[in-house]
Formats: structure tokens, C-alpha cells, sequence
């Protein structure tokens, strides 16, 4: 049934195009709309074709009822205005009813598409109000996920660094050993990555020289192996682990390897008779 209606309707939308063609019209994308706009001038013309007639009675009459030719012969007293000229004003001011009768047109015009758009402006300030809903909803939902997320970032803080604290003191205590210095400027974040601090901002050390990154692995090693064993004691087996420190912290790493094998048992080996 819908096919057969579908059917029926481009039949009906194709004579209704053909008819526009045969008034030399161009179809337009809405049949309808066309089709009630020139309903509305069939209207107007009918209108004025009653007035033509009615217009056309009255002559008719008045020309039975009068003398025409007697009327014709008569002669218009000076300083009075003859029939042309009469005429000639009638004329006058037809045109400029017309023109009138244009202007009244265009008006109307201009209020059916001000009314048409201000329709579109309540239905938009509809939507703009759903939006605005929306919106808040929306706000409100992202203030208790970034609340939520700021509670989860701080339980996760405090559940690492039960874990994380354990190791950054073993690492200040290894560092210590090594250079002989405190490590003030480093810190552990909760996924255990050393940082360096540098003017209060905290940085990766993979931009830290070779020797530098070498003695923080050795040191976060260390740490990273008494957290992790707290009663028990494995063996360490390093090689060759301060081939890129100067020869000032390799002094300090003959001291860390003295020191670390009172508790470890280590077992050291080197290729260069410096670092024995």
C-alpha cells in the first residue's frame, strides 16, 4: 500500500510540475507551497473580476439611464477641467494605487517571512533552553568525575607510597654511601620513577649524564632489592657496574661495595684494574 501510494503521489507530483511548466513557471522544491500561492492569486483574480463586473453593471446602467452623446457634446466652462484631463489624473492615480496596492504586497510579504522567522526563534530558544539543560547536566557530571578522579589520584598516592617510601629511603641512604652526599633534590613518584628536582620542577634523569644515570641505577637497584627482601639476604652479582663513573666516584664506589658486603653477599666483576 505504500508503494502504491508513493506511486500514486509522484504521479500526481509530476502532472502538478507539468502544469507549472504549461503556465511557464519554474517548479519549485515544495509543490504545496506553490501550489497555495497561486490558489491565493486564482483568489485575488476572482475578487477583482467580481469588482470588473460589478464596475461594468454601473456603466451600463449609467449609460442607459443618461444621455451619452448629449454628455459628449457638452462643452467643459473655462477654468474647469475636461474629461482627458480627468482621465489623464484617473490614470495618474491608478499607477500610483498600483504601485501602492505593490508596496502593501511586499509589506505582507516581509511579515509572513518575519513571522516565519521568528517561529525559528522560539523553536531554536526550545533547543537553546534543552541545551542549556544539557549543559549543566553535563557540568555536573564532569565536576564528579574530576572529583572522582582527584579521589582516586589520592588513594592511589597513599596507597603507594606505603610501598614507595620504603624504597626512597634506601635509595638516600645507597646515594649517600656513593658520593658522600644527600640526595635532597630527588623524589619517587607512586610508579616508583626517580625524578630530579630543578627549580621547583620536577624532571625525568634521562637527561643526566651517563655517569649520573649509572650511580642513580646502582643506588635505586640496591634499594629497590632491600624492599623487596626484608628478611632474607640474596647474593648481588654486579658487572662491571662503574665503567662510566670519573675516578673521584669510583673511590666512592670501592667504599659502596665495602659497605653493601657487610650485609650482601657480592660478586663483583670488573675489566680494568681502576675499579678493583
Amino acid at each position: 500500500k505504500y508503494l502504491q501510494q508513493k506511486q500514486k503521489y509522484e504521479a500526481l507530483e509530476e502532472q502538478v510540475k507539468d502544469y507549472f511548466v504549461s503556465l511557464q513557471l519554474i517548479p519549485e522544491e515544495h509543490p504545496e507551497e506553490q501550489l497555495a500561492e497561486l490558489e491565493s492569486h486564482r483568489k485575488d483574480y476572482e475578487k477583482e473580476l467580481q469588482e470588473y463586473r460589478r464596475i461594468e453593471q454601473e456603466i451600463r446602467a449609467f449609460e442607459v439611464k443618461e444621455d451619452i452623446p448629449a454628455l459628449l457634446a457638452l462643452r467643459v466652462p473655462e477654468g474647469e477641467e475636461s474629461l482627458e484631463s480627468l482621465a489623464d489624473e484617473m490614470q495618474v492615480l491608478s499607477e500610483r494605487m498600483e504601485e501602492c496596492f505593490q508596496t502593501i504586497d511586499s509589506y505582507q510579504k516581509q511579515l509572513s517571512d518575519l513571522q516565519e522567522s521568528w517561529d525559528n526563534v522560539e523553536n531554536m530558544q526550545e533547543e537553546l533552553k534543552a541545551l542549556q539543560k544539557k549543559t549543566e547536566e553535563g557540568f555536573k557530571q564532569y565536576e564528579l568525575l574530576g572529583m572522582t578522579k582527584n579521589l582516586l589520584e589520592q588513594a592511589k598516592s597513599s596507597f603507594t607510597a606505603k610501598y614507595t617510601e620504603p624504597v626512597m629511603q634506601g635509595f638516600r641512604k645507597y646515594y649517600r654511601i656513593l658520593t658522600g652526599t644527600e640526595c635532597e633534590n630527588y623524589q619517587m613518584d607512586a610508579n616508583t620513577r626517580l625524578q630530579v628536582i630543578e627549580g621547583n620542577m620536577p624532571r625525568d634523569i634521562g637527561y643526566l649524564s651517563l655517569g649520573n644515570r649509572d650511580l642513580i641505577g646502582i643506588c635505586m637497584r640496591l634499594a629497590l632489592v632491600e624492599a623487596m627482601y626484608e628478611e632474607q639476604k640474596p647474593f648481588l652479582i654486579l658487572d662491571d657496574p662503574f665503567v662510566n663513573l670519573d675516578e673521584n666516584r669510583t673511590k666512592g664506589a670501592m667504599r659502596f661495595l665495602t659497605e653493601i658486603a657487610k650485609e650482601y653477599q657480592v660478586i663483583y666483576f670488573t675489566c680494568h684494574g681502576s675499579r678493583e
